[in-house]
């Protein structure tokens, strides 16, 4: 029997020594904790469709599939339980970019409390991705 596999985009906006990350808000999964912005691929759609879409939806920012730095897939297996259901695995792709058009912003107020330039030397408390990937 053949393994089913949802997907998402995760976005690495990078600046110098910093990453732009965000506080997740209105949801079940690790709400008020920072995590890369990020999106589920949607039905039709591919890795880079997401990637630009979710960039609008979440930044209100432009992204040009061109200006990849780098990227990175994982195959994430969910070992804990939501509301009695255990987590389906997921196929994550990572992207990492430097190069966007406008400001980025909090378009989506309802699922992100706030935007910071986290500097990767230091280790934020609540840090969803680490949780997710270690």
């Amino acid at each position: 029997m053949r393994e089913m596999f949802k997907s998402a985009v995760h976005i690495i906006i990078s600046n110098k020594d910093k990453i732009l990350i965000q506080k997740r808000k209105g949801t079940k999964l690790w709400p008020s904790y920072y995590a890369l912005p990020a999106g589920h691929i949607k039905e039709g759609e591919n890795q880079y469709d997401t990637l630009i879409r979710e960039a609008k939806e979440e930044l209100n920012i432009l992204i040009n599939p061109k200006d990849i730095i780098n990227s990175y897939i994982v195959l994430r297996r969910n070992y804990f339980e939501i509301d009695g259901k255990k987590l389906e695995p997921y196929i994550d792709f990572y992207f990492e970019i430097s190069k966007y058009q406008g400001v980025p912003l909090i378009a989506e107020p309802d699922k992100c409390d706030e935007l910071i330039w986290w500097i990767l030397t230091i280790y934020p408390v609540h840090l969803s991705i680490m949780k997710v990937i270690f």
